[in-house]
């Protein structure tokens, strides 16, 4: 089983607070607030969830999703927003995408990847 994820938020405290919650359920982690280090370390690390804030510092979290998607098709994406209705029309179709809004509930995302890990 695939326990790898990348967190890209500009928000350190989110950032860290994901990393230190799925670090201590077994997942290896990866997170950043920047763009062209998410591209990065999705590259390298093909990580099983990606998971995005949509409103990056400078960036578009679902244009930098839709890159990140194409080169990496099975990685499980999912978007957080403050947002209600976020617009998901760059994410391809064909790609199941999960939706939370900001502010959520850290053990319903957790109890969301642990079944998307299966």
């Amino acid at each position: 089983m695939d326990k790898s994820i990348l967190v890209v938020d500009d928000h350190t405290g989110i950032r860290m607070l994901m990393s230190e919650v799925f670090r201590s359920a077994g997942f290896d982690v990866r997170c950043t607030g920047d763009d062209v280090e998410a591209r990065s370390i999705a590259e390298q690390y093909r990580p099983r969830i990606g998971i995005f804030d949509i409103n990056l510092n400078g960036c578009n979290g679902l244009d930098l999703l839709e890159d990140i998607k194409k080169k990496n098709p099975g990685m499980v994406p999912i978007v957080v927003s403050a947002s209600e209705y976020p617009d998901t029309q760059h994410i391809p179709h064909e790609s199941e995408v999960y939706y939370m809004k900001k502010p959520f509930d850290i053990g319903e995302l957790k109890a969301k990847i642990c079944e998307l890990c299966g």
